[in-house]
Order: structure tokens, then C-alpha cells, then sequence
């Protein structure tokens, strides 16, 4: 009888759990796209907008407001500037991918961010930027022990997207049956007082949610 109340139990457990991500995916993913706006553009327009490249933060802006627009110009501004390379081809790119997925082509925002994530003439921080949105589109559908070996070297100590990585390999130990991984990397969460307070609100709602 014992047995069968821990089973219960647990089933609670997995439901509250799959509930907090259903409840939290679609913000964790809004958030992930408006970060790739804010903190891409600043960066590029900390490079580029006092130099002799200025005129591409200028298009870049200008795609933009086609973008918010909804005007049919848009996709061809984005792909001029992709194909310039530099910051502003890199912001261009995720702004592509992030349209196709809004237009419900996830495998081609995918193709994308994977063609990012190979792409050496880009820096750092946009490679690893197109693998966190690779994670954050595949979740739920992926290999989870594939995955998160690939966000491993992001959730390191100092790395910029540790917190995303960390957050979305506990789901994926979880989808692998991971209890053990998952309560590691979301007690990391909680106790980092560095992490965003929505990471860390979402790591106690999900440790609450795991089974003993």
C-alpha cells in the first residue's frame, strides 16, 4: 500500500513539474529572444556605431523598425545584412531565425542557430548565444543527454549564459531521469546570488516539483 501512495506521489510531482516549465517555457524563451535584441545590439553598437561601419547600425535599426512594422521588406533588409558579416550580420541572423520560429519554422530558426553555433568568424558570445535558443527550442524534443553535454562548457563558472544553461540542463536531467542532476543544478540556481531572480524563482518552483 506504501507503493502505491509513493507512486502517487511522484506522479504529482511530475505533473506540478511539467506544469511550472509549461507555465515558464514560452516567457523563458520571449526572454531569450529579447535578450538576443538588447544585449546584441549593445555590444554591436559599442563596436561599430562610432566607427566607419556606423552606416550598419543604422540599417540594422532600420530592419528593425521593418521588422516591428511587419513590413514585407523586412526578411530581404535582414538578409543584406546577414550576408556582411560582423556584429550586425550575427544580430541580423538571430532576428531571422527568431521570425521563422515566430512563423512556426522551428527547424529553420534551428538550421540557423546550428550554422552559428560552426561559425568561427563569429565571436564567443554569439555562438554560445545560438546554442542556448538550440536548447531552448529542443527541451522538450531533443536527446537530453546529447544536449546538455553540448551546454555543458556554458554552464561553467564565468561563462556569460551559465544561469540559461544551467536552467535548461536541469530540465534535460530530468527528462533523463536525472533527479539527482537536476537538484544539483537548480540548488546551484537557487543559492547564486548572481543568478536573474526569474532563474531563481523558477529553480525553487522546480526543486519543489522533484521527486525524493
Amino acid at each position: 500500500m506504501t507503493d502505491i501512495f509513493r507512486e502517487i506521489d511522484e506522479d504529482l510531482r511530475r505533473d506540478r513539474l511539467e506544469a511550472v516549465w509549461r507555465r515558464y517555457g514560452t516567457y523563458i524563451l520571449a526572454a531569450a529572444v529579447a535578450v538576443v535584441v538588447a544585449t546584441g545590439a549593445y555590444v554591436g553598437w559599442q563596436r561599430y556605431a562610432e566607427s566607419a561601419r556606423a552606416g550598419r547600425a543604422a540599417a540594422f535599426v532600420g530592419a528593425m523598425d521593418l521588422v516591428a512594422r511587419k513590413d514585407a521588406g523586412a526578411e530581404a533588409a535582414l538578409a543584406s545584412i546577414a550576408s556582411e558579416g560582423g556584429g550586425y550580420a550575427a544580430l541580423a541572423r538571430l532576428q531571422q531565425a527568431a521570425q521563422l520560429a515566430k512563423a512556426g519554422d522551428v527547424a529553420g530558426a534551428t538550421d540557423i542557430y546550428e550554422a552559428m553555433t560552426g561559425d568561427g568568424s563569429l565571436e564567443a558570445p554569439f555562438r554560445d548565444l545560438a546554442l542556448i535558443l538550440i536548447g531552448l527550442r529542443g527541451v522538450d524534443t531533443a536527446e537530453p543527454v546529447a544536449l546538455s553535454a553540448r551546454l555543458a562548457p556554458l554552464a561553467e563558472d564565468g561563462q556569460p549564459w551559465r544561469h540559461s544553461a544551467r536552467e535548461l540542463m536541469a530540465l534535460l536531467a530530468q527528462r533523463a531521469g536525472d533527479t539527482a542532476k537536476a537538484r544539483e543544478l537548480l540548488n546551484r540556481l537557487v543559492d547564486d546570488q548572481e543568478a536573474p531572480q526569474g532563474a531563481r524563482r523558477r529553480a525553487t518552483e522546480l526543486l519543489q516539483g522533484l521527486p525524493e
